[in-house]
């Protein structure tokens, strides 16, 4: 045999195990195999580097959940990083991008393999069934793409990830229709596909969400639900990763909710208190607001008003301070917006100058090399803005962490809290503060000295007086009515200034 063939034959072998490895790579990625990828990682055994480098920021979100920074670029270039990326935005739930959308398509019609081209889609119709319930027109899309995956290509995973769309494209129907009652067809095709699951904790725990879903919905059997939520719950503590304990803690959510809403409350509050150190919950005050409105519906109807009203305290104060992010939050994306929308202005008009004065014919290598100076320029500026914005945003939402601290501090070392803050009026050469407890204190300062420190939900009525609009029950031409009883004037001059 001539060298040149030898070459060759050992080329065709090194290419068969480069596809092996690839195989075992995607095999592992759908049964969130940890372990197995990290042997593919670890020994670096693909021939893509930048496959390679993808695989690392998959493993890595499945173990910590950080996100790291992706060149889309290169990740569309291959079917196989095409194929990865995919799933990874699948994964972290960024929302619909038509850009992956298109890209699996072209990557369909131009391979030649059909093995990859039923890949190919079911990598698309796993990516776009993630955004169904937001995007409600791609539900028509994935009918049709359904039908072009030859299931006798699939392995048993693949077969099992492929019957469970199936399954939710058909109760997403039935709620789009409103069709919500028993239906012994659909839970058979249930309980087929409970025999098809393979033996991985994911996947069964995700299946027992299902039938959860199934039986709250179509039949309205509240303890049916969470006795599968609760085996949903066991399968996730077995996935020992970070996007196992966060599919956890939801599931538990929903769990502490369905206890809460039948009664056993004692149940709930067990739960709902276990949340309140994950995470997953604590890094994001929206979730956070909705464990302590439970828990305080909880003790409420246990009649332990004291730590219902304790949940209730932190739970206003979590509105306050969502509110004001929310609000800061708009004003950032409105004066970013016009201020992009003066230098693009700015830019255009520049454009326009430099094409009239310069003459055609002479100085069109001039006009190029301008024209790129002033793209570059304005690039940089636009990165530099968008740069700081972020900045400026990280900060806002470094305010959610302050809510403890939402007080301010009178002249004569008092601490009042904003929350507890009913109303402040001016009396001669001093204020008075009240409080929602029935106390009030008096101290030296004007109306003015406070006014800078209170929150946009403090409200000037009066020259004398300044109100907590949360306290206000009723609000009349001439006086505003407060919870306690308490009724502040409103003269002409602040009227047309109330919300």
């Amino acid at each position: 045999m001539s060298l040149q063939k030898l070459l060759f034959c050992l080329f065709i072998m090194y290419q068969g195990v480069y596809a092996q490895k690839e195989d075992a790579l995607f095999q592992a990625i759908q049964e969130y195999d940890v372990k197995a990828l990290s042997e593919i990682i670890d020994h670096n055994q693909l021939l893509d580097g930048y496959l390679w480098e993808l695989s690392k920021v998959y493993r890595s979100y499945l173990l910590t959940g950080e996100e790291e920074k992706v060149e889309v670029d290169k990740a569309l270039q291959t079917p196989q990083r095409l194929l990865i990326y995919t799933h990874y935005q699948r994964l972290t739930r960024k929302g619909y991008d038509p850009k992956i959308h298109e890209a699996l398509l072209e990557e369909i019609v131009k391979s030649k393999s059909i093995f990859l081209q039923n890949e190919m889609y079911l990598g698309l119709i796993q990516y776009l069934n993630s955004f169904t319930q937001k995007e409600p027109f791609l539900i028509a899309l994935l009918k049709d793409y359904l039908t072009q995956v030859d299931t006798n290509l699939l392995t048993k995973v693949n077969n099992y990830i492929f019957q469970k769309i199936v399954l939710d494209l058909e109760l997403k129907n039935s709620e789009i229709n409103k069709i919500m009652k028993p239906n012994f067809q659909l839970w058979k095709k249930i309980m087929l596909l409970d025999s098809l699951c393979p033996d991985i904790a994911f996947h069964k725990a995700n299946l027992e969400q299902g039938k959860a879903i199934y039986t709250m919905e179509f039949e309205k059997n509240t303890e049916a639900a969470m006795k599968y939520l609760k085996k949903a719950s066991v399968f996730y503590d077995m996935v020992p990763y970070h996007f196992g304990k966060q599919q956890h803690t939801f599931n538990q959510n929903s769990l502490g909710i369905l206890l809460r809403n039948s009664g056993k409350y004692d149940d709930a509050i067990k739960i709902f208190n276990s949340l309140l150190i994950s995470p997953f919950i604590t890094k994001n005050p929206t979730a956070l607001l909705k464990v302590h409105t439970s828990l305080e519906k909880c003790y409420a109807q246990l009649d332990n008003s004291k730590k219902a009203h304790y949940h209730a305290q932190i739970k206003n104060k979590l509105q306050d301070s969502i509110y004001y992010l929310k609000q800061t939050e708009q004003i950032l994306d409105k004066d970013y917006e016009q201020k992009k929308e003066q230098f693009s202005n700015r830019y255009n008009s520049l454009n326009t100058q430099f094409q009239t004065l310069i003459p055609i014919a002479a100085c069109l290598l001039l006009l190029v090399l301008l024209f790129t100076w002033l793209y570059k320029k304005t690039q940089s500026k636009k990165v530099k803005l968008e740069s700081e914005k972020e900045d400026t945003l990280k900060e806002v939402r470094a305010l959610t962490q302050l809510v403890i601290k939402n007080h301010i501090i009178l002249k004569d070392k008092t601490k009042v809290y904003i929350n507890d803050l009913m109303y402040i009026k001016a009396e001669d050469h001093y204020i008075r503060v009240f409080t929602s407890n029935g106390k009030n204190h008096l101290v030296r300062g004007r109306l003015s000295d406070l006014d800078e420190q209170l929150p946009p939900n403090f409200i000037r009525t009066h020259r004398s007086y300044i109100t907590n609009r949360n306290f206000v029950k009723q609000i009349s031409k001439t006086i505003l009515l407060l919870l306690d009883g308490s009724t502040i004037p409103i003269s002409r001059k602040f009227k047309d200034l109330l919300p």
